[in-house]
């Protein structure tokens, strides 16, 4: 159902597109779109510098203009080429999604379908299927962040080391808890505080039929009691530093459990392993794509 949004285009070097578009979130989007050089023959709008991409977040109503000092505020402005609100226009974020979501196979058997794409009897027998209903939550599997603790779970799940209950902490569009459980965990707490990322999410975790394994919170992470034998965070490295005592609290120590971090780019790497060393984490392994990082913690 089409919906009225106004646009706020931000233009920044692409390996700012994550911190960008965790601003955006925190500023208020209900979603993010991402546009580069792949974006060209989809759409005329695109990046005018050189090495850039355009990363939209998308307001209701006409909320984008008020939003541009927060932006320019978070972002700073020397990491900003251009910024521009735009009026209100009516969106149908499955319509406007299907022009860019595509089958995506990750790590050996992982396999993630939009809905509008029926499995073949080949994909469901050798292949772990997962139906993703696409909307402005973050979190597909197209970006390496979430594609690499994906990867992670599968590898995890390779030497039976997933078992029991996992927390998943900004838990965007589900597919990691849903992932997980299908994997081997018994359950995920999945911890959002976006309410129609919420939405969203348990749209996926139902169309997944997973509806009493996974379960969305709009608790704040430090309202979470339990202990969990994995803990996965795939957020923005400046939130994962402030949060960092809060995932080790969350971590059962009895169980061997371990912490996956994402949404860490290359220079950041030093930032996050620190950090996490001042709360007694270790490192285990890390993962790679481009830019991007994911760190394998334990205790």
């Amino acid at each position: 159902m089409a919906e009225i949004y106004s646009e706020l285009v931000v233009e920044v070097l692409a390996e700012w597109e994550e911190p960008t578009s965790a601003v955006l979130f925190e500023a208020g989007a209900s979603g993010v779109e991402i546009r580069d050089e792949s974006s060209v023959a989809l759409t005329k709008d695109f990046a005018r510098n050189e090495g850039a991409i355009l990363v939209l977040g998308y307001f209701p109503d006409f909320a984008a203009l008020d939003k541009i000092p927060e932006v320019v505020k978070a972002l700073g402005a020397e990491h900003i080429l251009r910024i521009e609100a735009r009026r209100g226009q009516q969106i149908d974020w499955v319509e406007r999604f299907k022009a860019y979501f595509h089958p995506i196979k990750i790590g050996k058997s992982i396999m993630i379908l939009p809905t509008w794409i029926q499995p073949t009897i080949k994909q469901l027998k050798e292949l772990m299927v997962i139906r993703i209903d696409p909307g402005p939550a973050f979190g597909t599997g197209q970006h390496a962040t979430t594609a690499l603790v994906l990867e992670y779970l599968e590898q995890l799940a390779q030497k039976g080391e997933l078992a029991g209950k996992m927390l998943d902490v900004g838990s965007g569009s589900g597919i990691l808890g849903i992932a997980g459980v299908m994997l081997g965990m018994e359950g995920c707490i999945g911890v959002e505080i976006d309410p129609e990322a919420r939405v969203w999410a348990r749209r996926n975790i139902a169309l997944n039929n997973l509806t009493r394994k996974v379960i969305i919170s709009q608790k704040p992470l430090s309202a979470i009691r339990s202990t969990y034998p994995l803990v996965v965070a795939n957020i923005h490295t400046s939130v994962l530093t402030q949060i960092m005592g809060d995932l080790r609290e969350h971590m059962d120590s009895a169980k061997g459990s371990r912490l996956i971090l994402s949404g860490i780019l290359s220079e950041e790497e030093a930032t996050i392993i620190n950090c996490a060393k001042s709360h007694k984490l270790k490192l285990i392994s890390k993962k790679e794509s481009g830019e991007w990082l994911a760190l394998l913690f334990g205790i």
